[in-house]
């Protein structure tokens, strides 16, 4: 099988992002991929966000349902997914040219490796893809986004879905239990993904942000405690991950 023509679903969890997700769909469709499946996920929007996405025509499968939160919007584009491999984008947020292609040419070199990483650039929403790729001073940060990933479906026959509650860091929360079963990560210097950071982001309310955050560590100490015998295992560590953190230093410094 030509794994560079492998069906790469992409999957857009949604709630009321009709000023976002046009942007968000749009660097999707320009990654230049075939074959490609995009997926939005309408978890009970009240705004016009139906009517932006069914604009695109019949390049979107949209998928409406009530509103449960972002890890249940996830885990229904994965039941609905058919590629081989998974890809997620946020609505509010966009990728950069080839993001699709230079990730799976990373996971076809590393059979082994079920997840890639690129670097997120954060940036306001007041700024465009083309004023965002020239910001003197970008704020880049390598993290176990989902945005920024590829994954191999078989992968989540492993980890399993998301949990459902987890209102918010269900990513954080699903790498975690990744690591703690050893699937191989690899990491690239690329960006790939921009963030677009405004006052409506889902984690913007700090104090429910770090609730969710610190349940996520818990959690994974807690089972990493019990595979310890009650010391807590530590993690794999992902590949080339020093290179990536001495590269990340040496770009923020600028």
């Amino acid at each position: 099988m030509n794994v560079q023509h492998s069906l790469i679903s992409v999957i857009i969890p949604v709630y009321n992002g009709e000023y976002f997700i046009a942007d968000a769909i749009q660097s999707v469709l320009d990654q230049n991929y075939d074959p490609l499946e995009i997926i939005v996920v309408d978890d009970g929007s009240t705004d016009k966000t139906k009517k932006v996405v069914l604009q695109f025509g019949n390049k979107i499968i949209y998928h409406k349902k009530e509103n449960g939160g972002v890890a249940s919007a996830r885990n229904k584009g994965l039941e609905l997914a058919k590629g081989e491999f998974i890809a997620f984008i946020d609505a509010d947020d966009v990728w950069t040219n080839d993001k699709l292609r230079l990730q799976l040419d990373i996971l076809t070199t590393n059979q082994g490796s079920g997840i890639v990483i690129g670097f997120t650039q954060k940036s306001p929403l007041t700024l465009d893809v083309g004023q965002a790729k020239f910001d003197k001073k970008p704020h880049l940060m390598l993290i176990y986004s989902l945005g920024s990933s590829l994954i191999r479906k078989s992968v989540f026959k492993i980890v399993g879905v998301f949990n459902e509650e987890m209102l918010l860091s269900e990513d954080t929360d699903w790498f975690y239990r990744a690591m703690e079963v050893d699937i191989q990560i690899e990491l690239h210097k690329d960006i790939v993904q921009y963030y677009r950071f405004h006052q409506n982001n889902i984690t913007a309310d700090k104090k429910r942000n770090l609730f969710y955050q610190i349940k996520a560590h818990k959690m994974s100490i807690d089972r990493r405690r019990k595979l310890g015998n009650g010391s807590v295992a530590s993690f794999p560590k992902p590949n080339n991950l020093d290179a990536m953190i001495k590269y990340w230093k040496s770009v923020t410094k600028k």
